[in-house]
C-alpha cells in the first residue's frame, strides 16, 4: 500500500509516481491528435469524410 503525506486535493491531482498516466500518455496523445485531424478535415472539407448514420 502506498502511504503519502497529507496533501491538498490539487497536489494529489498532479502526482505521477505510482500512476498509470506515463504508460498510457502516448496513446492519449495519439487519439487526441487523430480526433483533432478528423475534426479539422471535416470542418475544412465537409464532403471528404462521409456521414454515417445508424
Amino acid at each position: 500500500m502506498i502511504v503519502r503525506d497529507k496533501s491538498s486535493a490539487f497536489r494529489l491531482f498532479f502526482v505521477i509516481h505510482g500512476s498509470v498516466v506515463p504508460l498510457i500518455l502516448s496513446k492519449i496523445l495519439f487519439v487526441t491528435l487523430l480526433a483533432s485531424a478528423i475534426a479539422v478535415t471535416q470542418h475544412s472539407s465537409p464532403g471528404f469524410i462521409p456521414d454515417t448514420t445508424l
